[in-house]
């Protein structure tokens, strides 16, 4: 069963951190007024909905089937620590509910001069989730030191 919870956090944190990348890349390239490909769009669409997932409130949250592999717990822990790391102190559902709205607006094709404060605010958000999936994999891809079987044994004693 370790295997297999192992297997999903190493599975979250590497589809959470590609989704980031693209989610930055995609908005660096509107910001350059650049037109977005078909996977750019799909890539800020998921973003979109990773923001809207974290702008409810947060007994609601919950991995959307339409976000996959970003199921894990582990990985809705991370885009909220994400938030953080770029909010600290503030209010979460605030800062994110008027990003995920310009996202939005950006999507079905409002000009990007009106929101672009909102999408370099993502951006740099999605950079953040980007650096703490990566961190992330690499603690869980560490080897885990072998536990001698004497710290585990309840038969041990000294009569």
């Amino acid at each position: 069963m370790g295997d297999e919870y192992e297997l999903e956090e190493v599975s979250g944190a590497v589809s959470l951190g590609l989704l980031a990348s693209d989610v930055a890349i995609a908005c660096s390239r509107l910001l350059r007024r650049v037109d977005l490909s078909e996977s750019e769009q799909q890539a800020l669409q998921a973003g979109h909905l990773l923001l809207q997932a974290l702008s409810e409130p947060l007994g609601d949250i919950r991995p959307s089937d339409r976000l996959g592999q970003l199921g894990s717990k582990s990985s809705a822990i991370d885009a909220l620590h994400a938030v953080e790391l770029r909010v600290p102190g503030k209010d979460i559902r605030e800062f994110v509910e008027p990003l995920a709205q310009s996202v939005a607006k950006v999507l079905a094709g409002a000009p990007i001069d009106e929101h672009a404060d909102h999408i370099e605010a993502v951006r740099d958000l999605f950079a953040t989730l980007s650096e703490v999936e990566v961190s992330r994999l690499s603690n869980l891809s560490r080897p885990r030191p072998d536990i001698p079987r004497w710290q585990t044994s309840t038969a041990n004693s000294l009569s």
